[in-house]
């Protein structure tokens, strides 16, 4: 690779960090020029500023830089290098520079100019085949960033008009590159292979693509339209600048608040990169996208140049941006004055960072939503706030973690995401209120095309986000929403704090008369004849007459003038009676609309008003290659079709549009055909609705039919293998996204339903897995809009229809979703629950249910389904013994989710198998007694045949399994019944042992006798405790007694510690216990797995009684000695208790100067503990019995410890009188306010404690300890 200092222009330089450590960098980004540019000027301003290396690195520190050079100029190269070639020298140069193996996997970061990113995503293709040698590269590609990378080309653009603005960008000379200007072209094979290559590879990584906002002085218009430079992928970002093809890759810092958008975006995309979850962000993010949201922010048109600025002036709008608060704006406008193209112009404004706050601080972050140019069948309150969030987590991708947790829920089946709308509000709320979120700007257009309910939930749920940030007191910027609407006087009712900027003619006249003036302008450069017409009279007179028939109405303006200057012919007499045409027509944009159709050749007509009533009713704009196919449908007069190959679609339908529909039809950048205004497509359907309502019926059905038709076009070349048919292609998206909705619109008895209900065997429901009525249902009653497709009565006589017909309502879908019975049963909403009733009656099978899934009854009570529950229980062919895949019945269903009531009428009505053992060998009985369900209980065990025998896995019989839980209630309800108590095998559960271990005295008393008192001793729990241990345990020494006289128990019974019933007994402290097993011969020298016998875990315990009730009792051995070597005498020391040693000290042969494993003497226990007699009594006794082999002398105080107790007593007293005085005086108070009496100063002073001149206490008399 050329250093920095050398003169070459192509290769791979690194700009940044100058002394580079493999180590020191966290992320690579690779800068890429686009056609005749450079590895530095392309990036350099007119400053020699090189933004790479000069700014770059201060936003972000930790990032390798570096900009590769390639020949791409157009003159003077004799280079024959290709964009192929370009990429591999890329890839080559790249994997040279990421040899270390800290390199290997650091994230790679593409910033791509114009032909840069076709080489960059060229590059990528390579690599993705190439895996052996660049598989690294590809793998580490984290994010793209374009800037006017021409993607597409456009269909109301030639050829030559792109190639001859490339050209005078270029400066071409006759030595040209028509090789590198062919790639580029629309028509470009191998462009449209690289976008198609490429699309898998870059849907998995973050885009970000800016596009130019200025058009090239040289030729006057924009080089890489919007269109071209946006993908318009679900994890592309598209940030408008506002500079021409040149500027928009030269960050200037003359520039900061154009070029802030660039800073922030980069940054976030690193960001992102370096996420140790970003998986799980790219997982969540395909998840959330439910709309194509962003070829909806550019279908709508933009402004006339110098028209819409006004806004940026109007004191309404300055006092929202400028507020020091969280805002919210709503522009109001009647329709046709262009509120769609201002709120468009004011996003891209605030997106290319040039509308700032009074303070000079720069709006950096901005989302949107346009519901007019959304789907309308699929746009809802919940689409619109997925689509904010998707954008918003775009924005600010580290905030996923706190959003995801919000949104997750845990179902049957394992996590997942809860989009509902209320979930959805709690995540965008907390988006906002974080501080990396300030200074965001919401945008959401055309409002009210939405749902009445949805608009008013979504402008009220911004308002209180708006007006809780602004109660909060963390927030240091503000967060501005924007509405556009139609006029409504309920907003400035319901939400009086909100700013309202009412659009009227006012505001629009200004930029009527520039966009009219100018207009005139072009049109008289490029019609002498009109321009010699207009001379005399003047445009300004054309242009006031015009604006003041607008009203303020911008479209009326645009599409009065557009077509105004269609006539061929012109001179003065032709000039002054179009005028008069125009001022004869009625204000209002529906009367020209009717003027400009009386004008359309009647001998055209038919055709142009089938053409119309098609994008009329279609529920999305159509593209040239779908309306070529639908719009034979229409027009032929077949009433069958069964396949669309029988139908010659229309050729050229642009060409058409262009020759007869300029004034009403568009081509849109992106290919699609839609109206000019969407006010034009209102006036077909309200007006044709009456005065024409044939065309529009006859297309709504020609389009229903070619929908179902297409469907079985495609069942039949799917069957075959040839489903990627480019004739089956055209028209599919739209017919598997919208052929319900357009079937709703026909009636029940309509003979598509049938056909459409006839394909449930073959093609395309069998091969997507599913059915025609699966679908029709989910999504009827599915939607999570408010407007369904049909009504629920219309939709039950739809299903009647079809099923009259031989449809087959048992017929399971391949998707394991069973059954359209199923399917009901399994979905929550009222549609699914009234249709269970009407599928039983027309034959569906209740038993049905798919493999790998829940049985119906289950699904619905699970759903809280309580009426589809009863439908099924209610039907004769229900089979309540069937068992699902976890070998469950109804019963089981029942006693785990229905009621009570439901139970006792199944256990009445059928003959119910009550002993039916699912996979986990639970019986009826077992659940209902595990629910704690009492009367359930109740009634089972009154049921005959039923068995109380038998075990589930676990060993657990149903008595053993209320025992087991501490189930007491039930358990004595079971132990009614004699048969509850078989002799429980070794490996199964005792219900009296688990009865003793919870405690349960009066279920054990119940119980003993029932048991007979046989194989008491056998049943250990998992700790290897018996009945006698837990017994000892809860002190039931009479109990005790009873079963070692009665039973044959082994008193010396030790669990897996090596504890015997005396140990636990005296680690409690139960003394009668231990005193009973004393008496019935229990040892007093065993020990545990510490070595210690009972007299020592009692002595270890400070139980006194009990320890000196075995050492009497007992044969203790006061000399045996634990596994620290301690002996009695040294765990009797810690006791203070005078008495207690003596005792232990009356045994032959005691060693009191026994020294354990740490080389202490009982006494130094007796000194740790504080026990002052224990401890004079040992010195004495070792001083005056001669113990010692050399003369014991006493090295303790011990009347320092009498001291210390002493004060410690007096201390104790001290504090327990101010305790009691403090009680007292609140008391006092206490009363006193109940008396409602004021304390005043002459009262107060009855509450104050008195001083006391000395305390005078008892102290703690010191006992005098002899021999």
């Amino acid at each position: 690779m050329a250093g920095d200092s050398e003169p070459e222009k192509h290769g791979l330089f690194k700009l940044y960090p100058q002394g580079y450590h493999p180590s020191s960098c966290d992320v690579d980004i690779v800068a890429l020029h686009g056609l005749s540019g450079d590895a530095f000027k392309t990036w350099t301003d007119k400053d020699d500023h090189l933004w790479l290396r000069d700014s770059l690195p201060g936003h972000i520190p930790n990032a390798r830089i570096m900009t590769f050079g390639y020949d791409s100029a157009l003159k003077n190269s004799t280079s024959r290098m290709t964009v192929f070639d370009f990429a591999q020298d890329l890839l080559a140069r790249l994997d040279v520079e990421r040899q270390d193996p800290s390199e290997r996997e650091r994230p790679i970061i593409f910033l791509c100019h114009s032909l840069g990113g076709i080489v960059a995503k060229q590059a990528l293709i390579m690599a993705h085949m190439q895996d052996e040698f660049y598989g690294n590269i590809v793998k580490s590609t984290t994010g793209m960033a374009f800037f006017g990378t021409p993607h597409r080309g456009s269909k109301t653009a030639s050829t030559g008009r792109i190639l001859s603005r490339v050209v005078n960008v270029a400066s071409l000379s006759r030595t040209i590159r028509s090789d590198l200007l062919k790639t580029l072209e629309i028509s470009s094979q191998s462009l449209d292979l690289i976008t198609r290559l490429s699309s898998q590879i870059l849907s998995g990584i973050s885009i970000i693509s800016f596009y130019e906002q200025k058009p090239l002085s040289s030729t006057g218009s924009l080089i890489v339209e919007q269109f071209s430079a946006i993908l318009g992928f679900p994890n592309e970002r598209a940030i408008p600048i506002n500079s021409d093809h040149r500027g928009i890759s030269r960050c200037s810092p003359r520039h900061p608040n154009r070029y802030l958008p660039v800073w922030s975006s980069l940054k976030e995309m690193v960001e992102k990169s370096l996420l140790e979850s970003r998986r799980e962000y790219d997982e969540f993010m395909d998840s959330l996208f439910c709309v194509d949201y962003k070829t909806a922010q550019l279908r709508p048109r933009q402004p006339h140049r110098g028209t819409c600025d006004w806004i940026f002036h109007n004191l309404t709008f300055r006092g929202w941006l400028d507020s020091q608060q969280s805002a919210a704006l709503l522009l109001s406008a009647p329709p046709g004055f262009g509120k769609t193209v201002l709120t468009r112009h004011v996003m891209e404004q605030v997106l290319a960072g040039e509308q700032m706050y009074s303070d000079g601080t720069c709006i950096n972050l901005g989302v949107s939503f346009f519901c007019s140019y959304n789907d309308q069948v699929s746009t809802s309150e919940q689409t619109v706030l997925r689509s904010l969030l998707h954008q918003l987590l775009q924005l600010h991708p580290r905030a996923q973690h706190v959003i995801c947790n919000g949104l997750l829920e845990r179902k049957l089946l394992g996590l997942t995401y809860n989009f509902t709308t209320d979930k959805l509000w709690v995540a965008i709320r907390d988006t906002l209120s974080m501080d990396e979120m300030a200074n965001t700007f919401i945008c959401i257009d055309a409002i009210e095309e939405l749902n009445v309910e949805d608009s008013r939930r979504i402008i009220a749920g911004f308002n209180d986000i708006v007006e809780g940030l602004n109660k909060s007191s963390k927030r240091t910027r503000r967060i501005l929403i924007f509405f556009s609407s139609r006029p409504s006087a309920q907003y400035k009712v319901n939400h009086p704090a909100m700013h309202i900027l009412s659009v009227n003619r006012q505001h629009t006249e200004a930029d009527i008369r520039s966009y009219l003036g100018d207009s005139i302008t072009e049109f008289c450069r490029t019609n002498a004849a009109f321009a010699a017409a207009i001379a005399n009279r003047g445009s300004t007179s054309v242009v006031e007459k015009m604006t003041k028939r607008a009203d303020g109405m911008f479209l009326w303006a645009t599409v009065a003038w557009e077509n105004f200057c269609h006539g061929l012919f012109w001179n003065e007499d032709v000039l002054e009676q179009r005028l008069l045409d125009l001022e004869s027509t009625p204000p209002g944009i529906n009367p020209l609309y009717n003027k400009l159709l009386d004008r359309i050749d009647p001998n055209h007509r038919k055709e142009l008003w089938s053409f119309f009533a098609m994008l009329a009713v279609a529920k999305r704009p159509l593209s040239e290659a779908e309306l070529s196919e639908l719009l034979p449908v229409m027009m032929s007069h077949r009433d069958d079709l069964t396949n669309p190959c029988e139908v010659r679609p229309f050729p050229k339908l642009v060409d058409i549009v262009e020759e007869h529909c300029r004034d009403f039809i568009t081509v849109h950048d992106d290919g699609t055909i839609l109206f000019c205004h969407l006010s034009f497509k209102e006036y077909l359907l309200q007006t044709w609705a009456t005065d024409r309502p044939e065309i529009l019926e006859k297309a709504k059905m020609s389009i229903t039919k070619a929908c179902v038709a297409y469907i079985i076009y495609w069942d039949s070349l799917a069957i075959k293998g040839q489903s990627d048919n480019p004739r089956c292609l055209q028209l599919l998206d739209y017919t598997l996204s919208h052929y319900l909705s357009h079937l709703a619109s026909l009636p029940p008895d309509h003979p598509l339903w049938v056909t459409y209900a006839e394909a449930a065997n073959s093609g395309y429901f069998s091969v997507n897995d599913s059915s025609p009525l699966h679908s029709l249902l989910e999504e009827n009653f599915g939607r999570l809009v408010p407007e369904k497709l049909m009504s629920i009565e219309k939709c039950h006589s739809v299903v009647r229809a079809v099923v009259s017909r031989g449809y087959d309502l048992n017929c399971r879908d391949k998707d394991t979703r069973g059954s359209i019975l199923n399917l009901c049963c399994y979905s929550v909403g009222e549609g699914f629950r009234l249709t269970v009733p009407l599928l039983l009656e027309l034959g569906a099978d209740p038993n049905l249910y798919p493999l790998g899934k829940d049985a119906n009854l289950k699904a619905a009570l699970y759903g809280n389904q309580q009426d589809t529950a009863n439908a099924l229980l209610g039907h004769p062919k229900f089979d309540p013994n069937q068992t699902d895949r976890n070998g469950q019945s109804a019963l089981h269903h029942l006693i785990g989710f229905g009621s009570d009531e439901a139970i006792f009428a199944l256990l009445e009505n059928r003959a119910v198998e009550v002993n039916i053992q699912d996979r986990v060998g639970s019986t009826p009985l077992h659940l209902a007694v595990d629910r704690q369900r009492s009367e359930v209980v109740r009634r089972l065990l009154l049921t005959q045949h039923i068995r109380l025998d038998l075990i589930d896995k676990h060993g657990r019989t149903p008595l053993a399994l209320a025992t087991w839980w501490g189930l007491k209630q039930i358990a004595l309800i079971i132990i009614d019944r004699s048969e509850a108590f078989p002799t429980p095998e070794t490996s199964h559960i005792s219900p009296l042992l688990s009865a003793a271990k919870h405690g349960d005295e009066e279920i054990v008393r119940v119980l003993l006798p029932k048991t007979r008192y046989k194989h008491i001793g056998r049943d250990l729990d998992e700790s290897g405790k018996g009945f006698l241990h837990h017994a000892t345990m809860n002190n039931w020494y009479d109990m005790i007694e009873t079963c070692l006289m009665l039973s044959d128990v082994n008193t010396d019974q030790i669990d897996h510690s090596g504890g015997t019933a005396l140990h636990y007994g005296a680690k409690l402290g139960c003394t009668e216990s231990c005193r009973v097993l004393l008496e019935y011969g229990a040892s007093t020298r065993l020990q545990d797995r510490n070595g210690r016998n009972a007299a020592q875990m009692a002595a270890e315990a400070g139980f006194k009684d009990t320890l000196m009730l075995i050492v009497r009792m007992g044969n203790v051995d006061a000399n045996q000695r634990d596994h620290q070597g301690r002996n009695l005498v040294h765990w009797a020391a810690t006791l203070d208790c005078l008495d207690v040693m003596q005792l232990v000290c009356q045994q032959a042969d005691v060693e009191v100067a026994r020294r354990d494993n740490s080389g202490k003497l009982p006494i130094a226990y007796a000194w740790s503990c504080q026990c002052p007699k224990v401890g004079r009594y040992l010195s004495l006794r070792m001083k005056y019995l001669g113990s010692l082999s050399v003369p014991w002398k006493d090295p303790y105080n011990w009347d320092r410890v009498f001291e210390i107790a002493a004060a410690q007593y007096i201390k104790g007293q001290i504090a327990a009188q101010e305790m009691r005085e403090a009680s007292e005086l609140a008391e006092k108070r206490r009363q006193l306010e109940a008396q409602n009496q004021p304390l005043d100063e002459r009262g107060w002073h009855l509450f104050q404690p008195k001083p006391e001149p000395s305390r005078q206490l008892k102290t703690c008399p010191r006992e005098n300890n002899t021999m």
